[in-house]
């Protein structure tokens, strides 16, 4: 755990300043750690979830969702902007929710 955000949620650090620690998580984990990958997923995990949660997703696609926005996350790691990290990964969990209600949709239209 990142010493002073224990338990702090993600948009709470993000206002109190904490945009440079995840520039350096980022390229940490962009370089191959494998301290700072499990350090942002620690931190941004709970943010993640809740978004799938507030999509009124099932657990299932909720997890679904969570899993594709760390695997978005792996290759687009080395691009993304400093202090960027909270609002990349708010937007891809977004994205991802957005997508599987459109595949959840075509699946019940007979479309898939």
């Amino acid at each position: 755990m990142i010493e002073g955000h224990e338990g702090q949620d993600p948009s709470a650090r993000a206002r109190n300043g904490s945009a440079p620690l995840d520039t350096e998580l980022t390229n940490a984990a962009a370089g191959g750690s494998e301290e700072a990958w499990n350090a942002i997923v620690d931190r941004f995990a709970p943010e993640v979830w809740s978004i799938a949660r507030r999509r009124h997703l099932s657990r299932s696609r909720s997890a679904e969702v969570c899993h594709l926005t760390w695997i978005r996350l792996v290759d687009h790691l080395p691009s993304i902007p400093p202090g960027g990290l909270l609002d990349w990964l708010q937007a891809t969990a977004e994205r991802e929710c957005s997508r599987l209600n459109g595949l959840h949709l075509a699946e019940m239209d007979g479309l898939l």
